[in-house]
């Protein structure tokens, strides 16, 4: 892991006391304007010292016209001007002390002989006077502990979480993170955008979030592997700790091309990293939308001790295709004990024979929804063979609890809701189920592939997450 001498480097870019933004501005459209604003606004308490040769002041606080003229010490530096000032800024940057650098702009090695020119001199400066650097060509980094974030995208707010992002990109700062943000799905940590990493990269980060005391679960997004070797023994390392979850772009040779072009990587063998991640214990997603679906679970339900699996649904369809699905994933169908079958049958008609799966349409017919939805959860936590539970609501009226938030859900072992129905039903009470930390998905295929994951992350991990 990371020496105490590299990971207080590394903190300079997630906490530190001082921050100048260079391309500072007074104009709301440019991004140097933004990126004050968010200091500002997220309530980020260290010293800021906007740098602009043009303005006295800007939001209030007093402006410089280079870094070297700030009269106080300064840790750290966002830069946010054309690529082509980049050799310069950072010059200033060694006379002042500066130790740790963002580099937002755009223009480097991924547009050319110039742009790679430019990455090199503002290395080799970094280099000689001890600048670590993030990017160039990225949003950077968010602490939403602190407030301290150097990204240009306008977030209606920070939601505290412990899902830390690495991203070799830099929009997804922005679009991703509003989304998650804005559908409750879960709260992040800290997010690093990797940009073209010149000089600080994916395995350093992955270090740093390992003894992160405020994330629990780690996702990249890569386009390149700058050190394979290196890369997957540290994840070996990290994943008995804490779940890494990776989406790799440049599977394809055309995917490979618009790697190069964006934050110029090269792409390896598909096949090569998939085995590698495989061994390294790494969960591979194909995209976002696999990602966001896993996340949800992982940050706030405990793993699964085995794979025993109760699953209840109102319908008998979802539940053959459910059983099916939960068997071809390594996991079982777990056998109620005699407690939680009398507890099932007081609450069905007589005729119904109980059993895992849960049929609960009977029961809900019988004693409505509500009570049926609580006796079913209530006896599959309780149960001793029972490791996690998947719960499919059906959003029609009567049949659907009248209040999901009075649902007795304690979070002794992992519990997955799928919904069907009504939009607008479906949408109050996945909302209310998600604020409140459990995951829901759209059917149950999707909750069973999230299950059959968290059970192999915790065959891994040496210290399951707990709730």
């Amino acid at each position: 892991m990371i020496e105490g001498s590299e990971a207080s480097e590394l903190n300079r870019f997630f906490d530190p006391r001082s921050v100048a933004v260079v391309g500072a501005s007074r104009n709301p459209k440019k991004a140097g304007f933004v990126i004050l604003r968010n200091l500002l606004s997220f309530g980020f308490s260290g010293r800021i010292f906007p740098v602009n040769p043009e303005a006295d002041q800007i939001l209030g606080l007093k402006a410089y016209p280079r870094v070297d003229s700030i009269p106080e010490d300064v840790e750290t530096v966002i830069i946010a001007t054309p690529a082509g000032f980049a050799p310069d800024i950072m010059t200033d940057c060694e006379r002042k002390g500066v130790k740790a650098a963002i580099i937002l702009s755009g223009g480097f090695s991924e547009e050319g002989e110039e742009g790679e020119r430019l990455e090199k001199e503002v290395v080799r400066i970094g280099e000689r006077a001890g600048i670590r650097i993030i990017g160039p060509n990225t949003t950077g980094v968010i602490n939403t502990e602190n407030g301290f974030t150097s990204s240009f995208n306008s977030f209606s707010n920070l939601v505290k979480g412990n899902v830390a992002f690495v991203a070799q990109t830099g929009n997804f700062g922005g679009v991703v993170l509003e989304q998650i943000f804005s559908s409750h799905l879960f709260g992040v940590s800290k997010v690093v955008g990797l940009g073209n990493k010149c000089d600080i990269d994916e395995t350093e980060i992955l270090e740093y979030l390992a003894d992160d005391a405020k994330t629990r679960v780690i996702f990249l997004y890569l386009e390149g592997i700058k050190s394979g070797r290196r890369f997957l023994e540290v994840s070996r390392r990290v994943a008995e700790k804490k779940p890494i979850i990776v989406v790799k772009g440049g599977r394809t040779a055309s995917g490979a091309r618009m790697a190069m072009s964006h934050t110029a990587s090269l792409s390896g063998r598909d096949e090569v990293f998939s085995a590698a991640c495989k061994q390294a214990g790494v969960v591979r997603v194909s995209g976002f939308g696999e990602f966001l679906d896993l996340a949800q679970a992982l940050s706030s339900q405990p793993l699964p001790k085995s794979n025993r699996v109760a699953v209840m649904h109102f319908s008998g369809a979802c539940l053959v295709l459910g059983t099916d699905m939960i068997l071809e994933r390594d996991l079982n169908i777990a056998s109620l004990s005699g407690a939680s079958m009398r507890k099932l049958q007081e609450i069905s008609p007589q005729w119904h024979r109980v059993s895992n799966p849960i049929d609960l349409q009977p029961s809900i017919m019988s004693v409505g929804a509500q009570r049926a939805y609580q006796v079913a959860i209530d006896a599959a936590l309780e149960d001793g063979n029972v490791d996690a539970v998947i719960v499919g609501i059906g959003a029609v009226e009567g049949n659907c609890p009248d209040n999901v938030l009075e649902l007795n859900l304690r979070q002794t072992k992992p519990v997955l809701f799928c919904f069907y129905g009504n939009k607008a039903m479906s949408e109050k009470m996945v909302g209310d189920l998600r604020k409140i930390g459990y995951p829901v998905y759209d059917s149950i295929e999707k909750a069973v592939d999230v299950l059959s994951r968290m059970y192999q992350i915790g065959r891994r991990v040496s210290n399951p997450l707990t709730a």
